[in-house]
Parts: structure tokens; C-alpha cells; sequence
């Protein structure tokens, strides 16, 4: 829900990011979800790709589906089970109670390492010295803004951002 995604150029106009990134991009467009790659007109980076939240919740769950996964939402690790420094198995707290997963492939995708640490592997936490991080981001909409206004201030203001 980082929004919008910036950005799949470099700063000379040349797309760099394609593959699944860009399949999702382009099924946003076809159910109207995203105007795809628009150029950045405050200048911050050289495109933005704006998408609507929602479209892309059922665009990511299609694709998932489509692959084959199976989805456990509402869930999280609490346990990880280790032998000789391999992942064995992850404990997993759900609404329908906790389960035990074996696999012969793990991929922390908890966005905090989750697996990492409780695997007893080494994780980093925040900037070197003070281990301090970045505070999240509160995403809002709003409307009746003037964006014209918005870019002009921010373009004679650079300082301020």
C-alpha cells in the first residue's frame, strides 16, 4: 500500500524494472486499476505508477492463485524449527489454531525478518550505532486539494522536501 510505486525508470527514461512487476502493472490497466507509468512531474524520480488499492488486492490474489499458492492470511510465525543451521520446519499461529509447516524452501516474506531471527540467523535492525528506524508511513487520500497549487509550492520550495 506504498502508493504511488516509483519508480520502473532510470533517470534517463529507460524502464528497468519489468517481469512480474510489470504483469501486474499491465493487469491493473486492463481492469482499469492504473493509468501505468506516468511521468513524474515534480521531478522526484522519473515515473510514478499510480494504482488503485483495492484492484490491486485482486489482481495480487489472481496471481497467486494462478500459481498455486496457498495463502494462510491473518497468520503469523512464532516458532521456527532448526537442524545444523537448515530451517526444518515453521510453527504458524492462524485463526483456525497453530500448524506446523515442513518444507524444503523457506522465504521470509514477513517484511521484519521474522523467520530470519527466530531461525537464530543473523538479522540487522535499523542504522548502524543507534539501531534507530525509519517510522512508518501514514498513507490517507483526501480530496478538493489543488494539485497545481500542491507542485508549485513544492517546486519553488525544493528545501522542504
Amino acid at each position: 500500500m506504498v502508493y504511488p510505486w516509483m519508480t520502473f525508470h532510470s533517470p534517463r527514461g529507460e524502464q528497468v524494472i519489468r517481469g512480474i512487476a510489470q504483469e501486474i502493472v499491465d493487469r491493473l490497466m486492463a481492469r482499469g486499476g492504473s493509468p501505468g507509468h506516468l511521468r513524474d512531474t515534480v521531478g522526484f524520480v522519473h515515473s510514478v505508477t499510480p494504482y488503485h488499492p483495492e484492484i490491486f488486492q485482486v489482481v495480487a490474489l489472481d496471481m497467486l492463485r494462478e500459481a498455486g499458492v496457498k495463502l494462510l492470511l491473518h497468520s503469523f510465525v512464532h516458532e521456527v524449527e532448526t537442524t545444523g543451521g537448515a530451517i526444518q520446519a515453521v510453527h504458524v499461529t492462524t485463526k483456525s489454531g497453530p500448524i506446523r509447516i515442513n518444507a524444503s524452501v523457506f522465504v521470509d516474506a514477513s517484511g521484519d525478518a521474522d523467520v530470519a531471527y527466530l531461525s537464530g540467523a543473523r538479522t540487522l535492525q535499523g542504522r548502524d550505532g543507534d539501531r534507530q528506524t525509519q517510522p512508518m508511513t501514514m498513507k490517507f487520500r483526501m480530496r478538493g486539494v489543488n494539485l497545481q497549487a500542491v507542485k508549485d509550492y513544492m517546486i519553488r520550495h525544493p528545501e522542504d522536501f
